[in-house]
């Protein structure tokens, strides 16, 4: 009986389409190099060919091969890979010639935490691979789903025996003096800004006519426990990937900070465990200590508790509008028409919904009886962390649903790699 990781490596060196798990989402792939390889993929996907195809490796010496790396890009790689983080750079000369699509000079590169990707890699170098999905659909998460939409498409189907539910990868471009955060996924922005400095990674100051020419500003919905550290950063990372596979890049941004904490420190073990459990990894994260202009910034703020929403409404009243707990949100949310669909813009809908909601809240439509806390698990055994982890899993996918709908609606701006 043939070995699935033989034949997949055999499949892809051939140039023929591949499909296997990453620590984000299913990856269909093949050799890089190889134009009628590339063009098999575009034609599966259903892609345009002004997307850039995104290239897997095995190793930060793989990447430079095929990379320009400087010395932000080896700061990048050496704090999140092996993990969810694309790095656009010029390419160099192991890339020049490939058809991946987009731009010729540049190339985005990711090297995946996922034991299947990673042996798959080890043999047959860097591969071409994007999310496995037509283009403008969610990507399924079973291998049943997988083998309906891709059918025969694909040679080789490496799939886990259970769902694989990850965020998409955050994206950032090196290619200019200042880098720009591309798209915002598993690995927060403040992160990144954190390993390269924080003016590093912000835009630059635009001019209101500038402005005119930019795409309005993502929503962003701020989740608040004690210390950052266990329920909210799982919180956090689940409603990022709620939110992604519904609406892709035009995706409100989610962060998280906590009423006390130690800024820079990382998650509990035990949430990066449990987080993991289920498909989710949270291991970059870093904690953040709440302040008013968090508070100011978000369009929506969750507590995890009834305690931290006081806390917010007694520091910033005038917020006491847009703060709820979750499972007080979702009920509100739940128990209310929906009546229209997405519009144009997420962060429209996202602020009618928050408006609908503390208007029910007011009027008494749901009562405090509903208003329960997720239980903290620190210094709790093992299994209270996976069952929060289950609980906030359920509850935020149920939120993104109440939030925007049933439909899924995912940008075709950057796909998955």
């Amino acid at each position: 009986m043939s070995d699935p990781v033989d034949d997949a490596v055999s499949a892809a060196l051939g140039g023929n389409l591949i499909l296997m798990p990453t620590d984000t989402v299913y990856g269909i792939g093949t050799r890089p190099d190889d134009r009628r390889a590339t063009a098999k993929l575009f034609e599966a996907k259903g892609r345009a060919r002004d997307l850039e195809l995104p290239v897997l490796v095995p190793s930060v010496p793989d990447a430079e091969r095929i990379a320009a790396f400087d010395e932000r890009a080896r700061t990048l790689a050496a704090r999140f890979w092996p993990g969810a983080l694309t790095i656009v750079l010029r390419r160099a000369h192991g890339s020049k010639g490939w058809d991946l699509g987009g731009d010729a000079t540049t190339i985005g590169v990711r090297m995946p935490h996922h034991a299947i990707a990673l042996a798959v890699l080890a043999r047959t170098g860097p591969l071409a691979v994007t999310s496995a999905n037509r283009t403008g659909q969610p990507t399924p998460d079973t291998c049943d789903a997988l083998a309906a939409v891709f059918g025969e498409l694909v040679d080789v189907y490496l799939c886990q025996p259970e769902p694989l539910r990850g965020a998409a990868s955050t994206v950032v471009s090196l290619l200019d003096d200042r880098p720009r955060v591309l798209r915002e996924g598993s690995v927060a922005r403040d992160a990144i800004e954190d390993e390269l400095g924080w003016a590093a990674a912000r835009e630059p100051a635009v001019t209101r006519a500038d402005a005119r020419l930019r795409p309005r500003r993502m929503a962003s919905i701020l989740v608040v426990c004690t210390g950052n550290i266990c329920r909210s950063p799982l919180a956090e990372g689940f409603l990022r990937s709620a939110l992604m596979q519904r609406l892709g890049t035009s995706a409100p941004r989610v962060r998280s900070a906590g009423v006390i904490g130690h800024p820079g420190s990382s998650a509990m073990p035990e949430s990066v465990r449990a987080a993991a459990d289920r498909g989710l990894d949270i291991a970059s994260h870093r904690v953040r200590r709440l302040t008013d202009r968090d508070i100011a910034d978000a369009d929506l703020v969750i507590a995890m508790a009834a305690e931290h929403r006081e806390a917010i409404c007694d520091a910033v009243p005038e917020a006491s509008s847009k703060t709820f707990t979750l499972k007080e949100l979702v009920r509100l949310l739940e128990s209310a028409p929906t009546g229209v669909g997405p519009p144009t813009l997420a962060e429209e809908l996202l602020r009618a919904r928050v408006a609908e909601a503390d208007r029910r809240r007011r009027q008494g439509e749901v009562g405090n009886e509903h208003d329960e806390d997720v239980v903290d698990p620190l210094g709790m055994p093992y299994e209270s962390y996976r069952a929060v982890a289950w609980e906030l899993d359920e509850w935020t996918r149920r939120l993104a649903i109440a939030l925007f709908g049933a439909s899924v609606e995912r940008s075709a701006a950057v796909e998955e790699g």
